[in-house]
């Protein structure tokens, strides 16, 4: 019972990010502009809501197989229950925030940065290294242009040198 109240109790915990957030239902109007500034808060609003789905899909591996362990159906569990809809919470605020930065122009470089940093997080797969097609490598070059022109190197994604390491491996195998 502790184990299943301590889950719950985690999952209804919420990080302080997500009043930056927004859901699609509740997106503010779209800005004739925002100032990096701007840009720069809802992008890493938006990275904690990723690490906070990552940590509430955690939690509910951890609770269906809890509700296996005991013999219930997980999908009556109530402790499932509620952790998905905190789930489809932050999945809402995640593709708001996403959608209203997209729906914003940006005045700078350092806004399209934060614009293709928002691209190539939301394309990382993490058991993927390339990307699904190769004309993905256009916006990821210029996503990695800005990131090395504005110095926002904040923005760079972990996986990005073993992409770059694995599309140099490609391109040497072409020269061949």
């Amino acid at each position: 019972m502790t184990q299943r109240r301590d889950l719950l109790k985690a999952a209804m915990t919420a990080p302080p990010a997500l009043p930056l957030m927004y859901s699609a239902r509740n997106a503010p109007p779209r800005h004739p502009a925002w100032r990096d500034k701007d840009f720069f808060e809802r992008y890493a609003a938006w990275v904690r809501a990723e690490f906070e789905m990552a940590r509430l899909h955690a939690l509910l591996k951890e609770a269906e197989a809890d509700a296996k362990r005991r013999g219930v159906d997980w999908r009556a569990c109530r402790v499932v229950r509620e952790i998905n809809e905190k789930l489809s919470e932050v999945y809402d605020h995640y593709d708001g925030t996403l959608e209203t930065v997209m729906l914003t122009p940006a005045t700078s470089l350092n806004g399209i940065a934060v614009k293709l940093a928002m691209w190539r997080r939301n394309e990382a797969r993490e058991d993927q290294i390339m990307f699904a097609f190769p004309s993905m490598g256009l916006p990821f070059s210029a996503y990695r242009d800005l990131v090395a022109m504005t110095g926002r190197r904040d923005l760079a994604h972990p996986k990005d040198e073993a992409v770059m390491r694995a599309m140099r491996r490609i391109d040497a195998e072409r020269q061949e």
